[in-house]
């Protein structure tokens, strides 16, 4: 029997050019620093999916897997838009300056660029649109398809695929100054707004409720399905969502333990 690894580099005897074959070969890379040989060279995870682009440069799953090597999570902290890490199946906060470059037919392209190559192979990705809005400056616009697209336009695009990206909410009014607003559905929307509506879609996201308390006055309310909320309400009930999922995260733990 074959194991998936094997597979792949039996692939590679009959296709070094295969591009999907050196990618799936990276994806069973799965420890730093691992590595696998190929024809007497050792390649890391990182170097298959170069490779893979290097034979098929529209080949969108190397793109994407190698938009986690320019972000560094080990450099990542607490900070208010977020991206989607799809190996951990989770999102992320964005930290400016703590992504790095790779290298593609001698091009340097930072996660910013990577993205704009992956939308521009598929642009229905909801997540895709607002992670390139959270990367780009406010005054930065970035090609995708042919136009160029700011920050805030992003965010509308991820909005248009997907009215109900709590995320994508969340984002655009992050995005947004103090006295700017969007338009969007038929109407302007200011960063209080945003926040909001991101609470309607999803309640559980802490990070919503921390921005929406920072953009209120202190004797300002908000209205969230119904429910008018005071900034203090706002704030204790984003302690409480904050409690709940740190409980959820340890009690598998102590179920182990015990």
């Amino acid at each position: 029997e074959y194991t998936a690894r094997q597979c792949y580099l039996k692939a590679l005897q009959f296709d070094p050019k295969n591009a999907l074959a050196w990618h799936n070969l990276g994806t069973t890379l799965v420890s730093p620093g691992e590595t696998v040989p190929v024809e007497g060279t050792e390649y890391t995870a990182r170097q298959c999916y170069l490779k893979a682009l290097h034979f098929d440069p529209n080949c969108s799953r190397a793109w994407a897997a190698l938009l986690r090597f320019t972000m560094s999570f080990d450099a990542i902290r607490r900070a208010p838009p977020q991206f989607y890490d799809s190996t951990k199946h989770i999102y992320q906060p964005i930290v400016p300056g703590s992504y790095s470059a790779i290298h593609v037919g001698g091009v340097e392209y930072g996660p910013q660029q990577c993205l704009a190559q992956i939308l521009r192979l598929d642009p229905s990705g909801v997540s895709n649109w607002f992670t390139l809005g959270s990367l780009l400056l406010p005054d930065a616009r970035i090609n995708v398809g042919g136009r160029e697209w700011s920050a805030k336009e992003c965010h509308l695009e991820a909005l248009r695929l997907n009215p109900s990206s709590a995320f994508a909410w969340n984002n655009l009014g992050h995005g947004l100054a103090e006295n700017e607003t969007a338009f969007f559905d038929g109407r302007l929307w200011n960063r209080k707004e945003c926040y909001a509506e991101a609470l309607r879609h999803d309640n559980l996201v802490v990070l919503s409720w921390n921005n929406l308390v920072n953009s209120m006055r202190e004797d300002e309310t908000v209205a969230i399905s119904g429910r008018e909320w005071s900034r203090e309400s706002c704030r204790l009930e984003g302690q409480r969502v904050a409690h709940q999922q740190r409980v959820l995260l340890v009690r598998p733990t102590l179920l182990r333990l015990g």
